[in-house]
Protein backbone atom coordinates (compact mmCIF):
# COMPACT_ATOMS: atom_id res chain seq x y z
CA UNK A 1 0.00 0.00 0.00
CA UNK A 2 1.12 3.60 -0.27
CA UNK A 3 0.92 5.94 2.64
CA UNK A 4 0.67 9.91 2.62
CA UNK A 5 1.37 11.69 5.44
CA UNK A 6 0.82 15.57 5.84
CA UNK A 7 1.24 18.39 8.38
CA UNK A 8 0.16 22.10 8.03
CA UNK A 9 -3.08 23.54 6.68
CA UNK A 10 -5.35 21.52 4.35
CA UNK A 11 -8.92 21.75 2.94
CA UNK A 12 -10.70 18.68 3.66
CA UNK A 13 -13.98 18.24 1.51
CA UNK A 14 -15.26 15.27 2.95
CA UNK A 15 -17.17 15.36 6.61
CA UNK A 16 -19.52 18.35 7.48
CA UNK A 17 -21.11 20.29 4.70
CA UNK A 18 -18.78 22.45 2.56
CA UNK A 19 -16.07 21.10 3.93
CA UNK A 20 -13.57 22.49 6.32
CA UNK A 21 -9.74 24.38 6.54
CA UNK A 22 -7.89 23.04 9.29
CA UNK A 23 -3.73 23.59 10.87
CA UNK A 24 -2.95 19.91 12.13
CA UNK A 25 -1.79 16.72 10.37
CA UNK A 26 -3.12 13.28 9.03
CA UNK A 27 -2.35 10.42 7.00
CA UNK A 28 -4.33 8.29 4.50
CA UNK A 29 -3.34 4.73 3.62
CA UNK A 30 -3.51 3.52 0.14
CA UNK A 31 -4.18 -0.18 -1.38
CA UNK A 32 -5.85 -0.56 -4.75
CA UNK A 33 -8.67 1.28 -5.16
CA UNK A 34 -9.28 1.42 -1.60
CA UNK A 35 -8.39 4.44 0.73
CA UNK A 36 -8.19 5.30 4.78
CA UNK A 37 -7.60 8.84 6.01
CA UNK A 38 -7.10 10.07 9.05
CA UNK A 39 -7.10 14.12 10.08
CA UNK A 40 -6.86 16.05 13.46
CA UNK A 41 -6.21 19.86 14.16
CA UNK A 42 -7.42 22.81 14.63
CA UNK A 43 -10.26 24.73 12.37
CA UNK A 44 -9.72 27.45 10.43
CA UNK A 45 -12.76 30.17 10.12
CA UNK A 46 -12.41 33.55 8.27
CA UNK A 47 -12.87 36.75 9.89
CA UNK A 48 -13.24 39.82 8.31
CA UNK A 49 -12.99 42.36 10.72
CA UNK A 50 -9.62 43.23 9.16
CA UNK A 51 -9.73 46.09 6.24
CA UNK A 52 -7.08 43.95 4.61
CA UNK A 53 -10.12 41.54 3.88
CA UNK A 54 -10.90 37.84 4.98
CA UNK A 55 -7.94 36.83 7.29
CA UNK A 56 -7.20 33.72 8.93
CA UNK A 57 -8.49 33.57 12.43
CA UNK A 58 -9.13 31.04 15.57
CA UNK A 59 -11.94 32.56 17.82
CA UNK A 60 -14.77 30.01 17.32
CA UNK A 61 -13.80 25.59 16.32
CA UNK A 62 -11.11 24.65 18.39
CA UNK A 63 -10.26 21.08 17.61
CA UNK A 64 -11.86 18.35 14.96
CA UNK A 65 -10.73 15.16 13.85
CA UNK A 66 -12.38 13.15 11.44
CA UNK A 67 -11.68 9.62 9.09
CA UNK A 68 -12.89 9.07 5.78
CA UNK A 69 -12.94 5.14 4.07
CA UNK A 70 -13.53 5.31 0.64
CA UNK A 71 -13.43 3.43 -2.80
CA UNK A 72 -12.51 4.89 -6.58
CA UNK A 73 -12.32 3.67 -9.69
CA UNK A 74 -11.86 6.72 -11.64
CA UNK A 75 -14.33 7.70 -14.23
CA UNK A 76 -16.46 4.47 -12.99
CA UNK A 77 -17.22 4.84 -9.34
CA UNK A 78 -16.36 6.50 -6.29
CA UNK A 79 -17.59 6.40 -2.50
CA UNK A 80 -16.89 6.99 0.68
CA UNK A 81 -18.16 7.13 4.35
CA UNK A 82 -16.70 9.82 6.83
CA UNK A 83 -16.60 10.38 10.42
CA UNK A 84 -16.38 14.31 11.52
CA UNK A 85 -16.36 15.33 15.31
CA UNK A 86 -15.83 19.38 15.94
CA UNK A 87 -15.42 21.27 19.46
CA UNK A 88 -15.51 24.25 20.15
CA UNK A 89 -15.30 26.47 23.59
CA UNK A 90 -15.05 23.37 25.02
CA UNK A 91 -18.57 21.96 23.67
CA UNK A 92 -18.74 19.40 21.39
CA UNK A 93 -20.87 21.17 18.51
CA UNK A 94 -20.62 18.85 15.14
CA UNK A 95 -20.63 15.16 15.12
CA UNK A 96 -21.86 14.01 11.69
CA UNK A 97 -21.67 10.93 9.55
CA UNK A 98 -21.20 11.45 5.59
CA UNK A 99 -22.01 9.39 2.95
CA UNK A 100 -20.91 9.96 -1.01
CA UNK A 101 -21.35 8.02 -4.33
CA UNK A 102 -20.33 8.92 -7.87
CA UNK A 103 -21.16 6.45 -10.38
CA UNK A 104 -21.00 6.08 -14.36
CA UNK A 105 -23.62 3.35 -15.75
CA UNK A 106 -23.51 4.38 -18.89
CA UNK A 107 -20.98 6.24 -21.01
CA UNK A 108 -23.33 9.19 -21.20
CA UNK A 109 -24.69 9.29 -18.19
CA UNK A 110 -23.60 10.09 -14.36
CA UNK A 111 -25.24 10.07 -11.11
CA UNK A 112 -24.00 11.56 -7.74
CA UNK A 113 -25.91 10.97 -4.28
CA UNK A 114 -24.33 12.45 -1.01
CA UNK A 115 -25.66 12.63 2.53
CA UNK A 116 -24.44 14.48 5.79
CA UNK A 117 -26.70 12.89 9.20
CA UNK A 118 -26.33 15.06 11.59
CA UNK A 119 -25.55 12.28 15.33
CA UNK A 120 -26.11 14.86 18.30
CA UNK A 121 -29.78 15.79 17.55
CA UNK A 122 -30.21 12.65 15.23
CA UNK A 123 -31.03 14.38 11.65
CA UNK A 124 -30.16 14.94 8.48
CA UNK A 125 -28.33 18.17 7.61
CA UNK A 126 -28.10 17.57 3.73
CA UNK A 127 -28.77 15.01 1.20
CA UNK A 128 -28.66 15.49 -2.68
CA UNK A 129 -29.00 13.30 -5.81
CA UNK A 130 -28.08 14.54 -9.33
CA UNK A 131 -28.41 12.60 -12.79
CA UNK A 132 -26.36 14.67 -15.25
CA UNK A 133 -27.14 12.94 -18.89
CA UNK A 134 -24.56 13.87 -21.75
CA UNK A 135 -26.86 14.18 -24.68
CA UNK A 136 -24.36 15.28 -27.18
CA UNK A 137 -21.00 16.53 -26.90
CA UNK A 138 -21.87 20.07 -26.13
CA UNK A 139 -25.18 19.44 -24.76
CA UNK A 140 -26.01 17.62 -20.80
CA UNK A 141 -28.94 17.61 -19.37
CA UNK A 142 -28.89 17.67 -15.43
CA UNK A 143 -31.94 17.18 -12.91
CA UNK A 144 -30.91 17.18 -9.25
CA UNK A 145 -33.01 17.28 -5.93
CA UNK A 146 -31.28 18.77 -2.81
CA UNK A 147 -32.78 18.77 1.18
CA UNK A 148 -31.44 20.92 3.43
CA UNK A 149 -31.88 21.99 6.99
CA UNK A 150 -29.42 25.19 7.54
CA UNK A 151 -30.63 25.29 12.08
CA UNK A 152 -28.49 22.12 11.81
CA UNK A 153 -25.31 23.59 10.08
CA UNK A 154 -24.62 26.16 13.03
CA UNK A 155 -24.03 25.03 16.37
CA UNK A 156 -26.97 25.72 18.87
CA UNK A 157 -24.45 28.56 21.14
CA UNK A 158 -23.78 30.53 17.59
CA UNK A 159 -26.74 33.59 17.98
CA UNK A 160 -27.05 33.22 14.17
CA UNK A 161 -28.73 29.62 14.97
CA UNK A 162 -31.70 32.64 16.14
CA UNK A 163 -31.68 33.65 12.31
CA UNK A 164 -31.49 30.16 10.60
CA UNK A 165 -34.55 29.13 8.38
CA UNK A 166 -36.27 26.13 8.38
CA UNK A 167 -35.56 23.08 6.27
CA UNK A 168 -35.81 22.93 2.69
CA UNK A 169 -36.02 20.69 -0.16
CA UNK A 170 -35.36 21.92 -3.96
CA UNK A 171 -35.90 19.95 -7.17
CA UNK A 172 -34.25 21.29 -10.59
CA UNK A 173 -33.88 21.25 -13.93
CA UNK A 174 -31.38 22.60 -16.32
CA UNK A 175 -29.24 22.20 -20.02
CA UNK A 176 -25.50 23.52 -20.56
CA UNK A 177 -24.66 23.89 -24.21
CA UNK A 178 -20.96 24.12 -25.20
CA UNK A 179 -19.66 26.65 -27.85
CA UNK A 180 -16.10 25.96 -29.34
CA UNK A 181 -15.08 28.89 -31.21
CA UNK A 182 -12.73 28.35 -33.75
Amino acid sequence: GIVHSWAGRRFLAWGRPGGFHIDGGGASVQQGAFELTASAGRPVTTELESPLGGQAGFAHATYAHGLRAGYSLPGELAAGVAFFQQWAYGVEADRVLAADLFWRPHRRLDLTAGAVLDTLQLGVEQASLRATYFVLDPLDVEVSYIHQDPQRLLPSWSILSVFATGLFDEVGAAATWRSRWQ
